[in-house]
């Protein structure tokens, strides 16, 4: 999580996109998407998420998959840790991930 000054258990958008650069193509887009911690005292969080659109066709190639969700007007994280997502119809529920920057390095 970015370093604010205090200690974030809950950011919510509905904005964010999964994606296989490998091959160069959005896999969905998210409508909403949360980021949960379950203790205050975790330093990974459960993301749950709702596609707007999903190609279940490509969720399911074995290519890797790259999560990013819209924190600000122009602020885009990748969520990390989100290697083992199951797509449940037009949802997720991933554990133990973390945001990092775009890059996949963690925020200073």
């Amino acid at each position: 999580m970015p370093d604010v000054g205090f200690t974030i258990n809950k950011i919510s958008g509905t904005d964010g996109s999964v994606r296989m650069p490998d091959v160069g193509v959005l896999v969905g887009w998210f409508s909403t998407w949360t980021l949960t911690k379950k203790k205050p005292t975790d330093s990974t969080y459960v993301l749950r998420a709702t596609f707007g659109h999903v190609n279940p066709t490509l969720w399911n190639q074995d290519y890797p998959k790259v999560f990013t969700v819209k924190l600000t007007k122009d602020k885009f994280y990748r969520i990390c840790g989100a290697e083992n997502a199951v797509l449940n119809d037009k949802s997720i529920e991933v554990e133990n991930v973390t945001l990092c920057l775009p890059d996949g390095s963690s925020p200073q």
